[in-house]
């Protein structure tokens, strides 16, 4: 409607940088996050990946991870088995499958979930689970990844563990973006956006 959720901003995220939004809630940081993932476009001004234009569907080749704050995993299956579902959908097509299968088994080992493989998603903790579906993501191999609130809902070890993968990724050379509201969160990332009251 006539709402400004965003205000005026202007920023730049350098390539391996892990970056914080940080804010209180309703303060914009989802649609901030979305805008710059190329999820849902700017009322005005643009957002530029490498120098282009962002903006359309997100596909395999944009080399875009985005994971929203709630799971975006089936719940009843094994994790292996999710995984290999998701690496069909997602991998370039001709994909062998025994290539998705490296990938998925690599993936895994990535995130330290083989011994979970056999495992129903329902039934893993919440840390596994949110590291599970950023897996779905990270098996296209993204440049950037935006996530929304990776720690929500975790103890603060767990969500220590979910920020220490991402500083592995962003080492890596991977870009990584994410909201939160969580002080320890905002301690590890290299720098931090603040939006106030009203974006």
């Amino acid at each position: 409607g006539a709402r400004q959720i965003v205000q005026e901003l202007s920023l730049s995220i350098e390539p391996g940088e892990l970056v914080a939004i940080a804010g209180g809630s309703g303060t914009g940081k989802t649609t901030l996050l979305e805008m710059i993932a190329g999820l849902q476009p700017p009322t005005s001004g643009e957002v530029r990946h490498d120098g282009a234009i962002a903006g359309g569907r997100l596909s395999a080749a944009s080399r875009i991870g985005y994971v929203p704050q709630d799971d975006i995993i089936h719940l009843d299956m094994p994790l292996r088995r999710t995984l290999r579902y998701a690496a069909r959908l997602r991998l370039p097509a001709g994909t062998s499958p025994a290539e998705a299968d490296r990938v998925v088994e690599e993936t895994m080992a990535d995130l330290d979930l083989l011994d979970r493989a056999e495992v129903p998603v329902r039934a893993l903790s919440g840390g596994q689970r949110k590291r599970a579906s950023i897996a779905v993501e990270l098996l296209t191999r993204p440049r950037v990844f935006f996530l929304d609130e990776p720690t929500s809902g975790l103890d603060p070890s767990t969500g220590a563990d979910v920020i220490r993968l991402l500083r592995r990724l962003s080492r890596r050379g991977v870009t990584v973006v994410l909201t939160t509201h969580e002080p320890a969160d905002i301690e590890r990332c290299d720098r931090v956006v603040f939006l106030a009251r009203d974006g």
